[in-house]
């Protein structure tokens, strides 16, 4: 599946394109607009985008969507595997390149690991399905994804804000039962 990994910036963006299959790759630079991001994931129908998350994730994430790329994955560039060591110079493109060498690596650090460290519940449902186990971690965060995924649809489908507290008693309250 062909890869765009996507560095957003405030005023210009750089997508670096990557075929996995005959490795042909390609930068881009467009401003980041909706009318010049959509004409580019118009060309890359199919792919799989990959980005930094940040405060236009969001809207280029749906903007993604609807032009018909198969999956937006949105990478937690505050996580270890992010660090840069031992570098003379870091750019745009060389980020661009980055995110997508992880994503075809499968070493993008993504929003459910975040989640962990903040949620209670997910920090709950990890530990059951994982118990200690090393095997089972991924198994585990995949978990947490799905389960992380059903949230926000309902808190879009039902119009509703995040409720920590309620978040919080509820996992309580499963740990409880439990």
């Amino acid at each position: 599946m062909p890869i765009l990994a996507l560095d957003v910036g405030k005023s210009k963006s750089v997508a670096y394109a990557v075929d996995t299959h005959t490795g042909e790759c390609q930068f881009t630079t467009v401003v980041t607009r909706p009318s010049a991001l959509g004409r580019l994931f118009a060309r890359r129908r199919g792919a799989r985008l990959v980005m930094e998350i940040g405060p236009m994730a969001g809207w280029i994430g749906d903007l993604a969507r609807a032009s018909g790329l198969r999956r937006v994955q949105v990478a937690h560039v505050g996580h270890e595997a992010w660090r840069w060591r031992n570098v003379r110079r870091k750019t745009d493109r060389s980020d661009a390149v980055r995110l997508a060498e992880m994503a075809m690596a499968g070493r993008l650090p993504e929003a459910s690991w975040v989640a962990l460290r903040y949620n209670p519940r997910l920090r709950a449902i990890h530990e059951r399905i994982h118990r200690g186990s090393r095997t089972r971690r991924k198994v585990a965060i995949v978990a947490v994804a799905r389960r992380l995924a059903v949230i926000a649809w309902a808190m879009l489908r039902d119009g509703m804000r995040c409720q920590p507290d309620r978040v919080a008693a509820t996992a309580a309250a499963a740990w409880m039962e439990e």
